[in-house]
């Protein structure tokens, strides 16, 4: 049962992955999480020519997304194989007989394969900024202002980790994208060694745009 969060692991799920196909049987995977990552990941067993299952606790794949924009993307997944166990979550994984794993889902089902690979929203690991007294919002997300800098003003925080303001509703919000991330870091450093920078550079907060692909579909 495997993470797939960074780089690291996509090294590990890759190396997993290899070794089953080394083996030269019928490899089977469970994919938990049906979002951007999740079907892309899906895709790509796919492509290696492994049996995959996708489970996903909400009624839809990307639930970012309205769900009647999804119904490509479903037709599409199944019809390159890929079996769809939606509205429902994984409870719990116990090791089977044959040297795999058994997914027990909330649906009472039971899912077997030789990897899992779990690839479910995040939250930020802000206990460092906890620890230092830094004002964090109700998802742990570090609060910042237009600068990025935090309730001390000797700290600035950028990225995955940061609340920002969402620029359609105005509220605050985390949207861990690498887009949003470079934005942020540039700024941050203009902050701390050119404060001086007239107009000030600002942050003015995240749209939030995605776009990922599952086979021949794309959706944004």
């Amino acid at each position: 049962v495997l993470t797939l969060r960074n780089l690291a692991d996509v090294d590990r799920i890759k190396g997993a992955v290899d070794a089953l196909l080394a083996r030269g049987a019928a490899a089977r995977a469970v994919v938990v999480g049906a979002g951007f990552l999740g079907l892309e990941l899906a895709e790509n067993l796919v492509h290696r020519g492994i049996d995959t299952t996708v489970v996903e606790l909400q009624d839809q794949v990307l639930p970012p997304l309205d769900r009647e924009m999804t119904a490509p993307l479903v037709a599409t997944l199944r019809a390159h194989g890929v079996a769809l166990h939606l509205g429902t979550s994984a409870t719990g994984f116990e090791p089977d007989a044959r040297g795999g794993v058994t997914t027990r889902l909330a649906s009472g089902a039971e899912l077997g394969s030789d990897l899992v690979i779990l690839g479910v929203g995040v939250r930020p690991e802000s206990a460092l900024a906890v620890a230092a007294g830094l004002d964090v919002g109700p998802r742990g997300g570090i609060r910042v202002d237009e600068r990025m800098c935090t309730s001390d003003p000797r700290i600035y925080a950028v990225g995955d980790a940061v609340e920002v303001r969402d620029v359609v509703g105005g509220g605050p919000t985390q949207v861990p994208l690498a887009g949003p991330a470079n934005r942020q870091g540039r700024i941050a450093a203009t902050a701390i060694l050119r404060p001086e920078t007239l107009p000030p550079i600002r942050y003015r907060g995240t749209q939030g745009t995605a776009i990922g692909g599952g086979f021949d579909k794309v959706a944004a």
